[in-house]
């Protein structure tokens, strides 16, 4: 089993890798495709906060007896950690959209 300090170099490697000079859309995505095997178990073993930290601060806002009724719109969900958060903390309508790349010109693709 990887330790913490492994899970962070595994990482650090995989930032290094998407960031890389040159590469073309079809490689970047290739390279998140292959991270979202592992996304969800590395972001438990290194403690990540974020999803947990953003549906507090959503349901901050709307009253927890309001919460079923809302309908919250994720998009660029990755692996949709955000809306399982969400659902724990009583939102029933989340709807998941998938990420959308932007390329130089403005024009987007799915």
């Amino acid at each position: 089993m990887n330790t913490r300090s492994n899970k962070e170099e595994l990482g650090r490697n995989w930032l290094k890798e998407v960031i890389k000079p040159g590469l073309q859309a079809s490689q970047v995505i290739g390279i998140y495709n292959d991270a979202s095997k592992i996304y969800d178990q590395y972001t438990v073993d290194c403690k990540y906060q974020g999803p947990t930290i953003m549906a507090e601060e959503v349901a901050r806002l709307v009253a927890e007896e309001l919460r079923h009724e809302v309908r919250v719109l994720d998009v660029g969900a990755g692996t949709g950690l955000l809306g399982r958060e969400l659902h724990k903390l009583g939102f029933s309508y989340v709807r998941f959209a998938g990420d959308v790349w932007i390329d130089g010109s403005g024009s987007h693709s799915s």
